[in-house]
């Protein structure tokens, strides 16, 4: 996993589908302050954050990369306003699963008495990747927190 900050204003930003829990973007673009454009295609991001991604918005952008998913966790917009977050989605469902499977061993444990191995590792395998993104959502916000002070005002990137 790798976070990083972009500095820079919005000048695009398509919402594919906003949900309670994670909202996606098929493409936001920001305009640096050396007039070079970045964009990120497919990312995800909790609703509070997307409620900042609106075309025009300068700011500082927190932006998150896991394997195949990307993100934007955090805003600080030079207006003052601010959002953090980090999409739990897929901890939540690894973990879920991990949990099921380890109940779906011990249930066979108690019923049969023999312990079955894709179970019992699978689950044990999703409980522990669990943890792992949970460890790494939380690293992303403290990035945020820590990133408060020197996050400079007024640091507007020219459109």
């Amino acid at each position: 996993m790798s976070n990083s900050i972009i500095d820079g204003t919005i000048v695009e930003a398509r919402l594919k589908r906003a949900a309670k829990a994670q909202s996606l973007f098929d493409v936001v673009t920001f305009r640096l302050a050396d007039g070079s454009t970045h964009s990120m295609k497919r990312i995800g991001v909790v609703p509070e954050v997307a409620a900042l991604l609106t075309p025009g918005t300068s700011g500082r952008f927190y932006l998150y990369k896991l394997a195949d998913q990307r993100g934007i966790h955090g805003v600080r917009t030079d207006d003052g306003r601010a959002a953090a977050g980090y999409p739990r989605i897929l901890e939540r469902l690894i973990g879920v699963v991990g949990i099921l499977n380890l109940a779906l061993a011990v249930m066979w444990l108690v019923t049969d008495g023999e312990l079955r191995l894709l179970p019992t590792i699978a689950g044990l395998f999703c409980v522990v990747v669990a943890v792992l993104l949970h460890q790494l959502g939380n690293t992303s916000l403290r990035q945020f927190e820590a990133d408060a002070g020197s996050a400079r005002a007024g640091h507007a990137a020219a459109i």
